[in-house]
């Protein structure tokens, strides 16, 4: 009996210790402390302070040198250890960062551009002018091997006029010059260190004034970065990030179940769509920059006949699109524009579903049941083309459109569009795509400059000068904002008239996290804003 009494004892005992360590140190769940609704900044800065938050990247990292990235996991990193002088915050505004001001005109083709007072690189050097000017005259030097240098390449002059000023001269069809600063590629790199380094720089350095610097780097398992505590800016949350690469057989979902990864990008929208109900996860989307469509060849049959193209368009259910493939993580297209874009046309909607009107305009066109339109639609042997065809197939056999599909690697079906590699192209009729570099992963504003300037079948195909190139080309050379934003929209407007091209939508960026991922981290561009993260 005294050694029965003796266990109770302990067991209450042990049971005391365990409630008070509970009382001490809080729920294990991260996901049930919350700040107080006092004085909500103080409170996130006083309790989320420091720790270190995962994210699983889609490929391994090759360079840390901005110049020469060109991978989405390059990016990520590179835009936590360097600012830009110009960036585009959350909401997609361009705003100052490393620059004291928006630049300042003082001439038709002449910018100044003054940095901020004390700016100083990871290493505790000074940033000033001279290492901008390095910076922009080594994106343009062909050595250094750009990928998007063309984009700069109306860049004419750079001079420092002061340690703090840098002007900068641009040629009379140079794309909106503010948005050129915002790139990667413009973040101001540190002259003494890269001259250091030389062709190394990127891999065994990367120097930038950012929130963040390179700790560790384990090439084949993950990279380590830590918070700069002399940072200038807003102090980041996060006390370090860490970077994990993609392994042989390792779900990146998988890792974010067992909490071993906390953010991840683009799952795919079943299961972006699954985990959205589930409370243990955070789901995030944002309009993104890709475009889902269907590329025309009019040089082809039945195509070379606008009437067919008009029609296709209108017997295509875009809405039915996006909730079927997407589970509503895309925007539906009605022209070439998105429509939160300053380019779209609210009244416009070139291309709506009327399957009605497409039967009446495919009559008028002399084809029926018994005589039916035909074609091959081409696309990537992938996901969400395949099942985006399959439901295209579906929607135009209501209106009596039959189609074959041919599915194709990416290379190949860019061969046919473009008739490169030896590719016949006069068997291209229509291809499905996402094009996602069709803006050359700037920001939208570049769209119709890029659209110009690449060989996009929208402008090329079959040679022909189309209404909209002379438009373009104006609107390039326009230097009075007003007058190159109405030549824009008056492009966009033939674009879409034309029916070149049948749009379907704008898949969304989508991010998973684990439900303590707290903070706005991706605007639509697909840039990260980690020191804005907290964990709790």
């Amino acid at each position: 009996m005294k050694d029965n009494r003796i266990y109770r004892l302990g067991i209450f005992f042990l049971g005391c210790l365990v409630f008070s360590f509970v009382m001490a140190y809080g729920s294990t769940d991260r996901s049930q402390d919350t700040p107080s609704e006092g004085n909500a900044d103080q409170e996130i800065e006083k309790v989320h302070e420091g720790g270190t938050l995962t994210v699983a990247c889609p490929e391994h990292v090759r360079t840390l040198d901005p110049q020469k990235a060109d991978l989405k996991s390059e990016r990520w990193v590179i835009e936590q250890i360097y600012d830009g002088l110009f960036e585009y915050d959350p909401n997609d505004r361009i705003v100052p960062v490393l620059a004291a001001g928006f630049p300042e005109k003082i001439g038709e083709y002449e910018y100044l551009v003054e940095l901020k007072s004390g700016l100083k690189f990871s290493d505790g050097t000074e940033l000033d002018a001279n290492d901008v000017v390095f910076t922009l005259r080594r994106l343009l030097n062909p050595a250094t091997q750009c990928p998007t240098r063309d984009l700069f390449s109306n860049l004419t002059a750079i001079e420092a006029t002061s340690k703090r000023t840098v002007k900068v001269t641009t040629g009379p069809d140079c794309p909106d010059f503010l948005e050129l600063l915002t790139r990667m590629e413009a973040y101001p790199l540190s002259s003494e260190t890269v001259t250091k380094y030389g062709n190394r720089y990127g891999w065994v350095a990367s120097i930038g004034v950012g929130p963040f610097r390179l700790k560790e780097w384990d090439r084949e398992k993950e990279m380590i970065l830590e918070r700069i505590y002399a940072y200038p800016m807003t102090q980041p949350f996060l006390h370090r990030i860490v970077f994990r690469f993609p392994r042989p057989g390792v779900d990146p979902l998988r890792e974010l179940r067992l909490a071993r990864n906390e953010l991840v990008s683009n799952p795919s929208p079943l299961n972006a769509s699954r985990l959205s109900s589930i409370s243990a996860y955070r789901v995030e989307s944002s309009p993104g920059q890709r475009i889902c469509q269907i590329y025309i060849n009019p040089d082809q049959y039945p195509f070379d006949r606008p009437g067919i193209r008009r029609a296709l368009s209108l017997g295509i259910d875009r809405q039915g699109i996006v909730d079927r493939v997407f589970y509503r993580f895309a925007t539906s297209a009605d022209t070439c524009v998105p429509p939160w874009h300053r380019y779209h046309d609210p009244n416009g909607k070139i291309q709506s579903y009327d399957p009605n009107q497409a039967l009446k305009i495919l009559a008028g066109e002399g084809f029926s049941n018994e005589f039916p339109v035909s074609f091959s639609l081409m696309y990537t042997d992938e996901e969400p083309f395949r099942s985006i065809a399959d439901l295209i197939k579906e929607q135009l056999s209501l209106i009596g459109i039959q189609i074959h599909k041919v599915p194709l690697a990416k290379k190949d079906l860019f061969d046919y569009v473009y008739g490169r590699g030896g590719r016949d192209r006069s068997l291209f009729q229509a291809a499905l795509e996402d094009w996602e570099d069709w803006r050359g992963g700037g920001g939208i504003d570049q769209f119709a400059w890029r659209l110009y300037h690449s060989s996009s079948p929208e402008c090329k195909l079959g040679g022909k000068t189309y209404l909209w190139e002379q438009d373009l080309e104006a609107a390039v050379r326009a230097c009075d904002p007003d007058i190159r934003d109405a030549l824009f929209r008056k492009a966009v407007m033939q674009i879409d008239q034309s029916m070149v091209s049948i749009y379907l939508c704008y898949p969304h960026r989508i991010w998973a996290a684990r439900k303590w991922v707290n903070g706005d981290f991706c605007n639509s561009l697909g840039h990260l804003f980690l020191e804005k993260v907290w964990v709790r």
